[in-house]
């Protein structure tokens, strides 16, 4: 199945959420949205995109801003778990970088890890979080798509922040 990328042209500006100062787009913000809708178009064997369930997560206050409107600006476009897990019946549990990935490990268990990132933001370099898809591993890294541009790496295990395992 092909996986989605989160800067397609067909959603890459959808507002994820949104104040009188400030926008986040699918296409900058949405990489943990982009590997859950992947994860739930690969079980369901059909198309969902991340436009699909960001719809769903503005209209059910999926998002931090949306449930807590006082949240600070860089914590907006977070999601609110319990709002995906409800809706689409999938529970998932976050590990350090330690332990190891298993893609194959059963099925209906996915991962998602999450790695150090920069990017530009109001005209300064910022640290951030990025979430790609865990296709596969090996001993020292994982193979990973990158919902961003598409790509498939190879992600040294050490340069992994933590994994989130995602079942249904």
């Amino acid at each position: 199945m092909k996986y989605n990328n989160q800067t397609d042209g067909k959603w890459k500006d959808a507002i994820m959420t949104s104040s009188p100062t400030w926008v986040d787009y699918l296409g900058q913000w949405g990489c943990l949205a982009t590997c859950i809708a992947n994860i739930i178009q690969e079980r369901n064997e059909s198309e969902f995109t991340p436009y699909d369930l960001n719809e769903y997560l503005i209209s059910h206050k999926g998002y931090n801003y949306l449930a807590r409107p006082n949240v600070q600006e860089q914590a907006a476009s977070l999601l609110e778990w319990a709002v995906v897990e409800k809706k689409y019946k999938l529970k998932h549990s976050y590990a350090d970088n330690h332990v190891r990935v298993n893609p194959h490990e059963k099925k209906d268990v996915y991962y998602i890890i999450e790695v150090p990132a920069k990017m530009w933001y109001r005209g300064r370099l910022i640290a951030i979080t990025h979430f790609m898809n865990a296709l596969d591993t090996t001993d020292r890294f994982v193979i990973a798509y990158n919902g961003y541009d598409g790509e498939v790496v190879f992600t040294p295990n050490m340069q992994i922040i933590r994994n989130c395992r995602v079942e249904f």
